[in-house]
């Protein structure tokens, strides 16, 4: 395998493995969502964990983003 080979398969593979993250981070958050909801909140409660669950997916993101 040709040296040029090999960092073509490392960074797909590293695109891959981020992918991955996402799906599982996504996943994560929908299920914290899910019961959050559950609890019978007010609409302002509703509204700020919407706001701290999109601020911690930007962040989580740019810091992977900035990884990769």
């Amino acid at each position: 395998m040709t040296y040029i080979e090999q960092n073509l398969n490392s960074s797909l593979s590293k695109k891959i493995e981020h992918q991955v993250e996402l799906i599982h981070y996504d996943y994560y958050i929908r299920t914290l969502e899910l019961e959050y909801f559950q609890h019978k909140s007010n609409e302002y409660q509703k509204q700020l964990m919407k706001q701290i669950c999109q601020s911690k997916y930007k962040q989580e993101t740019s810091d992977k983003n900035m990884n990769f």
